[in-house]
């Protein structure tokens, strides 16, 4: 018995120092790949959210009335004003068709919060005659919609006197 353990425990030797290569290379190749998700994962992140020296540099553009107009590059969410929805006949439908549309407006300061909130009446008034002046075949395309959103933007800002209005949302916009 003695003889039959002797070649075993040569051979068990044998298989250790060759178990021993694999489990290195398994280790590098096991940390190569953590390295390279790390750093991939750390260039994401930088890339993503770190600001440059460029954005740091702005500099602020105003309109015709001194007020800084906003900018893609610079935009940053603010608060948001939440106005009733509003049912309006369409133009030149003989009153068979309306639009109902709920609107919500982006503003930077709580100054401009504020002055919406006090406007209330001339705010809505002025929507409900713009959106009640428009036509079916202008809204029925995103073009038509943008540039009804740019329209209604800047008459609001000529009617705020603290601030102005980022963006305009419609929340709802239903054509019958």
């Amino acid at each position: 018995m003695s003889n039959a353990a002797a070649p075993a425990q040569a051979a068990a030797p044998a298989a250790g120092t060759a178990a021993a290569p694999k489990s290195k290379k398994k280790l590098i190749v096991i940390l190569a790949a953590g390295l390279l998700l790390g750093g991939g994962g750390a260039g994401s992140y930088f890339m993503l959210f770190a600001k440059s020296s460029g954005e740091d540099a702005h500099v602020e553009k105003k309109d015709d009335h001194g007020k800084p107009e906003p900018t893609a590059d610079t935009h940053q969410r603010g608060k948001i004003v939440i106005l009733n929805p509003i049912v309006v006949n369409l133009r030149g439908s003989s009153g068979t068709r309306y639009l109902k549309v709920a609107i919500a407006l982006e503003t930077q300061n709580q100054e401009a919060v504020d002055e919406l909130k006090e406007i209330t009446v001339p705010l809505t008034d002025f929507l409900r005659e713009r959106l009640a002046s428009a036509k079916l075949e202008e809204l029925d395309n995103t073009e038509g919609r943008n540039r009804l959103k740019r329209e209604m933007m800047q008459g609001i800002n000529d009617l705020l006197s603290k601030g102005f209005v980022a963006n305009l949302y419609f929340s709802e916009f239903v054509i019958q």
